[in-house]
């Protein structure tokens, strides 16, 4: 309920900076692409400067570079400005890259909540998901990646 001031204004300026929405500040939604718009919406949110930020989601629409853009802003958020990040994301490899503890969820029910790693080493992605795949190694300081077995997929001889 207070008036708009400067200290608003530099959390508009973070937040478009943040996002890379900066040269789009003077556009509508109405004008922006699907992953502009995505990235605009994380921005509204990032300039209240709450403490914690619920995203549902947030790559969803963005090319490959401004997913892996957003999901290392929301990883900076975390870990330098103690924003907490509750995040529904479909990409398993992206989820596992930037949480602290993950939840997997079945058709409503809690069926894991814990460390990433954990997670990766209790076979239930296989098993939830009805896919043949296994939890690689990238580097000893890395989280482990998700590699899907395509073969069911793929024609024989192709």
């Amino acid at each position: 309920f207070r008036s708009y001031d400067r200290e608003d204004e530099a959390a508009i300026e973070w937040a478009l900076e943040s996002t890379g929405l900066t040269s789009l500040a003077d556009r509508t939604l109405q004008e922006l692409s699907g992953g502009e718009r995505q990235r605009a919406w994380i921005s509204a949110a990032l300039a209240q400067e709450a403490g914690i930020l619920l995203l549902d989601e947030p790559t969803s629409f963005l090319d490959i570079g401004y997913q892996v853009e957003v999901l290392d802003l929301v990883h900076r958020l975390s870990r330098e400005k103690g924003v907490t990040i509750v995040m529904a994301i479909h990409d398993i490899n992206q989820a596992i890259a930037v949480s602290d503890r993950i939840s997997l969820l079945e058709q409503g029910e809690l069926r894991f909540d814990g460390e990433p790693r954990a997670l990766a080493e209790s076979g239930l992605i296989e098993k939830t998901f009805r896919v043949k795949g296994r939890f690689v190694e990238v580097a000893p300081d890395k989280p482990p990646h998700f590699d899907v077995e395509l073969t069911r997929f793929l024609r024989s001889g192709a």
